[in-house]
């Protein structure tokens, strides 16, 4: 059982966001402090290390990158994004022509196809052949061509795995949750969301460039979203069709209000309604067209650019991101020219599935716009994806300046008459107050306007008077329409404000609200010291509020792995007007679209601004390109007001009209990985942003070079002059003061291009070994010597962290390692991992913390292209077995694991970086198989007596168990820092077996009311540690008062095989019961006697009991009794059945040894029968050892041969215990191996198996158990050695000596040169001596160097004499 602490999304074996480091480690380690096991694992040869990758398969950083909570054995069906080698054609186009290289784009396709018809015959060979039914074991649910070449696929999770072995395919992601999710509401945020109105075209100066003509005409934009109403007047002429990949059909409507009705569904789940309206409103930012009849119709900022819709996203907003990935894919195939897509999974991630779809869209030549996300609040890395991706253009969220609607208005009573100027905060769609002059209202002040502050007040009709506070403002207006006010005035608690700076939107279940001054404020509240003052509304007027602040919401970066600066920019996205279905205004008339607009917020409605800028700045430059696109936006941005960090609003707010006038861009000549043939590559990377990104600090002096780029694309020559601005202490970041450390980014102080040309210049970072570690930032600002307006800047930031390893920790410190397993269980942990610098290779090692004895290699990865920055994860990374390191100089580590002895233990965690530095890192855990003691207090809920009953009065319908569990290897766990306590065990119980947990506090102690239901109910109570480890469970039987039942105790809490049993059956609450019959099932191979029974003392005299046992097959007895006369009444023992077990048998510890029907009393009624739970443990161990493992016995083909018998083949096979006692093993004619009756009083043995012709193997079997003093059999499946053909001689090398005996049995049937086993020595002997020649047996550490000459031949005179030819 693995404790999910938090739902992250995995890269490769696991990618695990949020990770906190662990409770202890070692420092870093460098090369010249190596252990040990940095000496061994240095010094391995090529072939050495290839032979330990063998050993643990799978073990990748790529591959497998999945969530933590997919269980691989698990036959559940889950969706997967299964990524192909090769490269989607317009990116393979672009990436070839990077390197001087040329494809067709029909060629380039034709290799996507290719990959496709191969993908699916490998399905077809891996997965489809397992099902024996017609119907396949998956389902492609998307295919994938263009932004991402692949398919989307639906499977059994166990076969997962599988999918790697296809040679087409790099990678398997897990398919994530995209929902849409509004900005949180927080008690912090007075405002819960709202804030100013904004009106972005003007405060943009769009309406200007509309003027001038750019409009967006000719350029594609593709929304991916929830869909579109194109019905939509402001919508209806820009709509030119799309696809829903919802509903697999062309017609990406929005999910509606009429499909709601029919659905069934709750109206809202979770803050967002069924029905949708994101995708309408982001497109009216985009193309809206003002045609509707309505004031408040929307223009858009590209109002004559084509809008392309693909639905994504269903009810509530939700969808996944493999139906994202589809959306992009179509879009590219479309031709789009922009698509934005204001989504995103909650997941940081450049190199996931959807962050390499927009990566490829882009390189694709489509400029992806993306927003960053509403999760600022949370802190830095908050960027969703695929708005980390390294190519998207993603964008931030942040306030315009608007105007609002202002009255000065006079405040009376009684001869007094304030003065006061009154500022609009919300309205109606419909309100009109322009005829509003001279109308007068009376006023009646409410406190805080909170809902308790109403009693007692008569608002209806009049005005409500609040101060500002305690209440978000929207909740203000609603408490006072709730209580009948026409209006509400609120006024400032903060003196040095002036008016509250918020616009809360217009809606029709809105009242007018307007915001006073604090200082007018407090003066009308002395009016009320007289009366009922009145408000007289006076002349109209307009007040600004200001912008350009960062919304609180808006998701901050860097982006994950990468470091990258994002957002890049930012753009209004607070509280913006735009178009959205009808019905989301008016549900009953859904015709009607007269106020069919809504203000929302998020970085959702900024993205679509920039999206539509983009299309301008296409429409004004064709030729531009996505990477250009994003330069000139980031170049021309405009700083917000307040300090933030560059990871917060990237270059600052979109400044439209100089980027499309622009004659300058600058561009940083970046890289960024890239995954292409199933590696990580660099590929380069022009952007707006200077992001150095991770910067590893050994103890050496770094000085980073960048080249950047500056274009003149105007008539006349320019001279810039260039400097650098620090941003020091920017709260997000926590910046540093880069020169107080020493750190330095030098750049030309001018530069001078011509016109129409490009100069490139570079910059010089330089960080001194003496800089504080953490975060450097802030901006090259350029500036045109002979126009300071024409200026520009680019953002740039550094992250210096220390060399090598970030963290490493155990996910889970307490495993049990033994064979029990159960719903509690932890039987392995995953590794969970950062890296601070690129490694070459990961090992892990396990470590006696007591003597710092390095005791052998747990596992390995390949690290190559591993990023740095990035929570990996390697899911059962340990499981408590090793391979032991030798002290032998030829094999330094054993080629067999075994299982670490209980204990505390320390696993070390080694990088290797390429040049040959290693780092480490440990992390403790605790390995324990010992039941933890459980301790029942005397309560209800615990028998008194012999039996395990406990008789509830009538009425009594709970009880209340307590007590105190310990678990005891708690106190060394706690010693080594392992951080767990008592509190991690848990008491289970329940009726059908324990399913629900009762907790345990931090002294072992627990308690708990349980209800019972039923007239005889029993309740399972089973102690557990935190690794699963549990106690005896404790069975008690709770029966009503006078409930009738029976219960069968048996003589002893536990038996052995071979040991007599004797149960005693009661029955309980008779009433003149005189008849009774009772069915017994069994298998007479389980006892050495038949089964007795008798009688219980005490009946009446005349009683009687007949057993009738009838055979073959499953033996059964019918035990029929009779009673003479009335027969009886009470509780009574009734009979006694004895069985005698057969201790050469095997049985599970808890399996009975028979089965049996419930009691049946006077030919009528049936009572509920139990028999007392107790183990019967078996006395000895046996393995199947599984088919034999001899590679020159298998097909041609490489498969095992079942058409063989494998008794003839001359194998020997044993095992062999500490002792030197040898057992032999049993091989069946069909290659079936098994060990039987092994001794309870050995567990450890050695695996011989010696087959003619081939390497005897030695492997390590571990069997059987001890539990409370008390030896256990145990039944297992084991997996043998394949054994390597060659070794004639057994002399454990394979070499000439051995082609020497071959080629003197020649022909013969001899059966050590016939490692075949096909009755003759030939070239398939000959063949298979050759696969392995020279080599050296693995399973044995001291053999002979193999001789490749001997008696004056070599393998290749031998091979010519026998006239074997290449």
């Amino acid at each position: 059982m693995k404790n999910r602490k938090y739902p992250k999304i995995a890269l490769s074996l696991g990618l695990l966001l949020g990770a906190v480091a662990p409770m202890g480690y070692q420092t870093n380690g460098h090369a010249e402090t190596k252990s040990n096991a940095m000496n061994i694992l240095a010094s391995l040869s090529k072939e050495q290390r290839e032979a330990l990758q063998k050993l643990e398969a799978n073990r990748t950083l790529r591959g497998l990158q999945l969530s933590r909570d997919i269980d691989l054995t698990s036959k559940e069906e889950v969706t997967v994004i299964v990524e192909f080698d090769q490269l989607p054609a317009k990116t393979e186009q672009i990436q070839k022509s990077l390197k001087g290289e040329k494809i067709s784009l029909e060629k380039a396709k034709k290799k996507v196809e290719e990959s496709h018809e191969k993908f699916k015959k490998d399905l077809q060979a891996k997965i489809g052949e397992k099902k024996k039914s017609s119907k396949e074991d998956y389902k492609i649910k998307y295919t994938y061509k263009n932004a991402l070449n692949g398919v989307a696929l639906t499977l059994p999770a166990n076969e997962i795995e599988n999918l790697l072995e296809s040679e087409v395919v790099k990678a398997v992601y897990s398919e994530l949750e995209v929902q849409l999710t509004p900005p949180p509401k927080t008690k912090t945020k007075e405002e819960e969301g709202s804030t100013t109105k904004v009106d972005s075209i003007p405060f943009l100066n769009i309406d200007k460039l509309h003027k001038e003509g750019f409009t967006g005409e000719g350029v594609k934009v593709g929304v991916i979203d929830t869909g579109v109403d194109y019905n939509h007047p402001d919508l209806k002429e820009a709509y030119k069709g799309g696809y829903d990949f919802v509903d697999n059909d062309d017609d990406p409507m929005e999910t509606t209000y009429e499909e709601w009705k029919k659905s069934g569904y709750p109206e809202t789940n979770q803050g967002s309604t069924y029905y949708t309206e994101h995708g309408t409103h982001v497109s009216g930012t985009i193309v809206g067209q003002a045609e509707n009849d309505s004031d408040y119709k929307v223009i858009g900022v590209a109002p004559d650019a084509e809008l392309h819709a693909y639905r994504v996203l269903g009810k509530y907003g939700s969808g996944s991101n493999s139906a994202v990935i589809a959306g992009v894919d179509r879009a590219v195939a479309d031709g789009m020219d922009v698509i934005n897509l204001s989504l995103g999974a909650s997941t940081n991630n450049p190199l996931d599935a959807s962050s390499l779809a927009v990566d490829n869209a882009v390189l694709s030549g489509v400029t992806a716009v993306v927003a960053a996300g509403n999760t600022g609040e949370l802190g830095n890395s908050t960027l969703g994806s695929p708005g980390a991706a390294a190519l998207a253009l993603t964008v931030g969220a942040s306030s315009a300046s608007s105007y609002v609607t202002t009255y000065e208005s006079k405040f009376s009573i009684e001869g007094q008459e304030l003065s006061g100027n009154l500022q609009l905060m919300t309205q109606k769609w419909t309100d009109d107050f322009s005829n509003l002059k001279g109308e007068t209202f009376e006023i009646v002040e409410v406190g805080e306007g909170g809902l308790a502050d109403y009693k007692d007040k008569d608002v209806n009709g009049k005005i409500a008077f609040v101060v500002r506070g305690s209440h978000a403002l929207i909740d203000k207006m609603k408490y006072a329409k709730q209580n009948g006010a026409a209006g509400v005035i609120i006024y400032n608690n903060n003196a040095e404000e002036g008016h509250i700076p918020h616009y809360l939107g217009e809606s029709n279940d809105n009242i007018p609200t307007f915001s006073l001054s604090n200082k007018d404020g407090l003066a009308v509240k002395e009016l009320f010291h007289t009366g009922t003052p009145t408000i007289t509304l006076g002349e109209v007027g307009k007040a600004e509020i200001s912008g350009d602040e960062l919304a609180y919401f808006s998701s901050k970066g860097p982006s994950g792995t990468l470091y990258d600066i994002k957002p890049e920019v930012t753009a209004p996205g607070v509280n913006i007007l735009s178009t959205v279905p009808s019905y989301i205004q008016n549900k009953e008339d859904q015709s009607d679209y007269s106020y069919a607009y809504q203000r929302l917020s998020g970085t959702s409605m900024a993205s679509p601004q920039v999206a539509g800028i983009a299309a301008l700045l296409l429409q004004a430059h064709p030729d531009y390109t996505p990477s250009e696109i994003k330069s000139v936006l980031m170049n021309t941005a405009d700083p917000l007001k307040n300090q933030y960090s560059v990871y917060e609003v990237g270059a600052g707010r979109v400044d439209p009209m100089q980027a499309i006038h622009s004659d300058t861009v600058i561009s940083v000549l970046d890289e960024t990985p890239y995954i292409e043939n199933g590696e990580e590559t660099i590929i380069p990377e022009r952007t707006g942003g200077l992001s150095y990104g991770f910067i590893p600090m050994d103890n050496e002096n770094i000085i980073k070079t960048t080249n950047l780029s500056i274009s003149n694309t105007s008539k006349e020559n320019k001279k810039y002059n260039v400097s650098v601005e620090y941003n020091v202490g920017a709260s997000a970041s926590g910046s540093l003061d880069a020169k107080k450390n020493g750190v330095k980014l030098n750049v030309p102080k001018s530069i001078k291009v011509k016109k129409n040309k490009e100069e490139r210049f570079n910059a010089f970072l330089t960080i001194p070994k003496t800089a504080k570690k953490g975060t450097y930032e802030g901006y090259i600002y350029f500036e045109n010597k002979k126009d300071p307006k024409d200026s520009y800047r680019i953002p740039f930031g550094a992250k210096v962290v220390e060399e090598g390893i970030g963290y490493f920790k155990v996910y889970t410190p307490s495993i049990s390692t033994n064979r029990v397993t159960n719903p509690y269980s932890r039987k392995a942990t995953d590794l969970d991992f950062k890296l601070n610098s690129p490694m070459e290779r990961l090992d892990w090692v396990l470590v006696n913390p007591e003597t710092k004895e390095e005791l052998g290699w747990i596992l390995g990865v390949d690290a190559t292209g591993a990023a740095i920055d990035y929570d990996y994860y390697l899911d059962d990374g340990f499981a408590g077995y090793y391979y032991p390191f030798t002290g032998h100089e030829k094999k330094p580590i054993s080629y067999t694991k075994v299982r670490a002895e209980d204990g505390i233990y320390e696993v070390k965690m080694i990088g290797t970086a390429k040049d040959g530095k290693q780092y480490e890192k440990s992390s403790m855990i605790s390995l324990e198989n010992g039941a933890p003691t459980v301790m029942y207090d005397d309560t209800n809920a615990i028998p008194a007596g012999d039996l395990p009953i406990v008789e509830l009065p009538e009425g009594q319908n709970t009880v209340t168990v307590s007590g105190t569990m310990i678990d005891n290897e708690m106190k060394a766990a706690q010693s080594a820092g392992i951080p767990l306590t008592q509190a991690d065990s848990h008491l289970w119980y329940g009726p059908s077996g324990p399913n629900y947990r009762l907790d345990v506090d931090e002294n072992g102690k627990f308690s708990k009311e349980i209800n019972i239901f039923g007239n005889f109910t029993q309740i399972q109570y089973l102690g557990a540690d935190y690794a699963g480890n549990t106690a005896v469970p404790k069975v008690v039987y709770y029966a009503r008062e006078g409930a009738q039942y029976v219960f069968a105790q048996p003589d002893k809490e536990s038996y052995k095989m071979g040991d007599k049993i004797t149960y005693t059956f009661y029955a309980n609450n008779l009433e003149k019961a005189h008849d009774f019959s009772m069915n017994f099932y069994y298998s007479d191979k389980y006892l050495d006697e038949p089964v007795n029974f008798k009688l219980a003392d005490g009946l009446p005299e005349g009683s009687e009991l007949v057993d009738t046992t009838t055979k073959p097959g499953t033996t059964k007895s019918v035990i029929d009794i009779s009673i003479p006369g009335e027969g009886v009444s009470g509780d009574v023992a009734l009979f006694e059945m004895t069985v005698d077990t057969n201790a050469d048998e095997f049985r599970p510890v808890y399996a009975p040894i028979f089965s049996n029907s419930t009691m049946q009393v006077n030919g009528s009624s049936r009572l509920t029968t139990k028999i007392g739970a107790h183990p019967i443990y078996p006395m000895f161990s046996k393995v199947d050892a599984g088919f034999l493992g001899a590679e020159g016995l298998l097909t041609d083909a490489g498969k095992f041969d079942y058409s063989r018998d494998y008794t003839e083949v001359g194998a020997a096979i044993s095992v062999e215990d500490a002792k030197g006692n040898s057992y032999p093993g049993r091989l069946e004619s069909n290659g079936r191996v098994y060990f039987d009756k092994l001794p309870l009083t050995e567990t450890k043995y050695t695996v011989v198996i010696d087959i003619p012709g081939h390497y005897t193997t030695f492997t390590p079997l571990e069997v059987g158990r001890n539990e409370g003093g008390i030896d256990i059999g145990e039944s297992i499946g084991y997996r043998t050695a394949v054994s390597k053909p060659g070794d004639i001689n057994k002399d454990n090398a394979i070499d000439i000596h051995d082609a020497i005996l071959v080629e003197k049995h020649w022909g013969t049937d001899y059966r050590n040169t016939d490692i075949n086993f096909d009755g003759t020595t030939d070239k398939k002997d000959f063949k298979l001596l050759e696969k392995y020649y020279l080599s050296e047996n693995d399973f044995v550490l001291d053999t002979p160097d193999p001789q490749s000459e001997a008696n004056g031949k070599t393998i290749d005179t031998i091979k010519k004499d026998l006239g074997i030819t290449p």
